[in-house]
């Protein structure tokens, strides 16, 4: 069952044989099984997650020195950012880790690569700021609170590639506005333009665009909406089946499958369900899927639907599955007079879970 609802490299490759598998392409919708080609088969890449770690201790001696990446992410309210940021810089330069993490107000988001053991020391000493410097405890006293949601996963290098390609050279810990960018901005897009008169102009003349673009995104209070309910790996597997199976006979609607990741990682591998409508932004950064969301397009193929996203770790899919909520339910933009989706689901931990 799994093989034959999984496009990717690990998998080999299965044509959809539904009728009306959705792609968008500059707002075009096209038979999602014109684009499919066979992927090569490479080498597994093995996944560990952060309970398993710590509950089976699957990290033993061979792990602890071996070199590993760890994804993580976790939606908290942080007021001092740049403390907290020095906090990673000062831990990952102590343990000899390195990568890529943002910090905003809203959570930490980061992937690095290291030794197990350092990995794993990273991550007790985070947990541990979290709980005592940034949590405060429900009944309000001075005791660290346990309830934080942080998603982790390990994962082994895989063996066809040198190591020393797989790994971070250098940390980068940087302050930005959101965990991930998903609604883009004037000022943001501005940002980083140079300074010749010509592509001034033309900036200018985006900004307006998108300032007419944004006039019904930005004004929806979405970040309030509940993020999308979590499926397991074998929650969405089951659900998937389920809902491929009732499409054939006709007893819904119709289900719609998205993938919220770029068209990079697309084109390695995605879900392929039988009957299923997919659909497939190709977008080329995470910050476009809210044009996508709020497209005529989208809105139709979405109304009254139960809709299955997807992403590489989750982290994407916690925002785009709240602004979808949101924007779907404003009745505003391309969803003025639409029926909002039934329901919106998401893949826990991304595609890395599943494939563990």
């Amino acid at each position: 069952q799994y093989r034959t609802m999984v496009i990717s490299r690990w998998g080999g490759h299965h044509l959809q044989d539904g009728p009306k598998n959705l792609k968008t392409v500059g707002g075009r919708t096209k038979d999602m099984a014109d684009d499919l080609a066979p992927v090569d088969a490479g080498s597994d890449v093995d996944v560990v997650s952060a309970q398993e770690v710590q509950g089976a201790g699957m990290l033993g001696r061979r792990d602890e020195q071996q070199q590993m990446i760890l994804l993580y992410y976790c939606y908290v309210t942080i007021e001092c950012v740049e403390s907290h940021a020095q906090f990673h810089t000062n831990t990952c330069k102590a343990t000899s880790l390195n990568g890529r993490i943002r910090v905003s107000t809203e959570g930490i988001n980061g992937v690095l690569s290291g030794r197990g053991h350092d990995l794993r020391e990273y991550e007790s000493k985070l947990r541990h700021e979290l709980a005592t410097s940034l949590i405060a405890p429900p009944n309000g006293g001075s005791a660290p609170s346990n309830n934080i949601d942080l998603d982790m996963k390990y994962c082994h290098l895989r063996k066809d590639i040198p190591v020393h390609q797989q790994l971070f050279d250098s940390l980068s810990v940087r302050v930005t506005r959101e965990v991930v960018s998903l609604v883009e901005t004037p000022q943001s897009k501005s940002k980083g333009g140079r300074s010749r008169c010509r592509q001034r102009r033309r900036q200018r003349r985006k900004e307006k665009d998108m300032e007419l673009d944004c006039r019904d995104t930005c004004l929806v209070d979405w970040k309030n909406e509940e993020a999308a309910t979590h499926l397991s790996p074998s929650e969405w597997n089951a659900a998937l089946l389920r809902a491929s199976e009732a499409s054939e006979g006709g007893l819904n609607k119709g289900d719609v499958l998205i993938d919220v990741r770029n068209v990079y990682e697309s084109n390695i591998g995605h879900f392929a369900v039988p009957n299923l409508q997919t659909l497939m932004p190709n977008t080329r950064k995470h910050s476009s899927m809210a044009d996508v969301f709020n497209s005529e397009t989208t809105a139709k193929a979405l109304a009254g639907r139960r809709v299955f996203m997807y992403c590489t770790g989750g982290v994407r899919c916690e925002r785009a599955g709240s602004y979808l909520k949101g924007i779907s339910e404003s009745n505003s933009g391309a969803w003025k007079g639409m029926e909002p989706p039934s329901a919106v689901y998401q893949l826990k931990g991304g595609i890395q879970n599943y494939l563990e």
